[in-house]
């Protein structure tokens, strides 16, 4: 308390950077009562002096006790490029909280806010490239930008990375899909491969997607069964002897990855295609097929 005193006396005797540490006593209770009220006289004056560090103090509680002159403590906050300055000049400008609204410019200042590593900033901005709020939808910058934030500010930040993970997998494989057929995946496959992450359970060999339930090696479908290296399923009997397959549209050669008939052909482990037949794509051990 002595300390404090000898501080009031210094900020009374008009020395700006006394009447800084005065109104930080005050909102932090160092020494007085905290008072944040009174905090805002001493802190705003200080800024008013050209104490940076107080600017961005005044315009937290000139928040609360004086938003008409909030944000000229907040531009004095961002202009001298204090980190925190720009995600709440972020919430600020996208809310209205102390002026209008410029959701331009908040967007504006939240990138800045990132690009200078302050955490909330970073999660924000991941955020909206996740889903495409205000920006363009970019699943790859939403993974950059979330991967940057702390644990400590982003607690489930390994789960959710692992799940953009899938999800960024799932898109390339739409677009590979859609590269070779050099067709636009359909809305409904392309729905239940977006949703395929929520959606599929694997067991064994033996996968369970909303499409219905697809089990290697042929991926026939729901109504299929097998047995050793025989399938049985409703389009006929298929049985492997080595790296051939023999079942009633005739007899199928496994070269690499690839598996040749005549029925149709599969593009490496992912893209499956065929004359007459739906066209399917394979994420996993599943099969989704328009």
């Amino acid at each position: 308390r002595e300390a404090h005193k000898v501080w009031v006396r210094a900020a009374e005797a008009n020395h700006s950077h006394s009447k800084y540490v005065v109104a930080y006593n005050l909102m932090a209770g160092r020494g007085v009562e905290t008072d944040y009220e009174r905090a805002f006289l001493w802190v705003s004056e200080a800024a008013d002096e050209g104490i940076v560090e107080a600017s961005l103090y005044a315009y937290v509680l000139a928040s609360k006790f004086q938003p008409s002159v909030a944000r000229k403590y907040l531009n004095i906050s961002i202009d001298n490029e204090m980190p925190e300055a720009f995600w709440f000049g972020y919430l600020d400008f996208n809310r209205g909280a102390t002026g209008n609204v410029d959701v331009k410019h908040a967007l504006s200042l939240l990138q800045k806010g990132a690009l200078l590593g302050v955490d909330s900033a970073m999660l924000a901005l991941g955020n909206r490239y996740k889903v495409g709020n205000g920006v363009e939808k970019d699943l790859s910058m939403a993974r950059h930008w979330l991967s940057l934030v702390s644990e400590q500010a982003f607690p489930l930040k390994d789960s959710f990375i692992r799940a953009l993970d899938d999800e960024i997998a799932v898109m390339k494989k739409i677009d590979e899909y859609e590269f070779i057929s050099r067709k636009p995946i359909s809305d409904r496959l392309l729905s239940t491969a977006r949703s395929f992450r929520s959606s599929t359970l694997r067991n064994s060999a033996t996968a369970y997607a909303s499409e219905g339930n697809f089990s290697k090696p042929f991926n026939v479908g729901a109504s299929g069964h097998q047995w050793g290296d025989t399938f049985f399923s409703n389009h006929g009997v298929y049985t492997r002897i080595g790296s051939t397959i023999f079942g009633p549209d005739g007899i199928h050669h496994e070269v690499g990855g690839a598996t040749l008939g005549p029925s149709g052909a599969r593009y490496g482990s992912d893209l499956m295609y065929g004359v007459g037949s739906p066209t399917c794509l394979s994420i996993g051990e599943s099969v989704l097929c328009n």
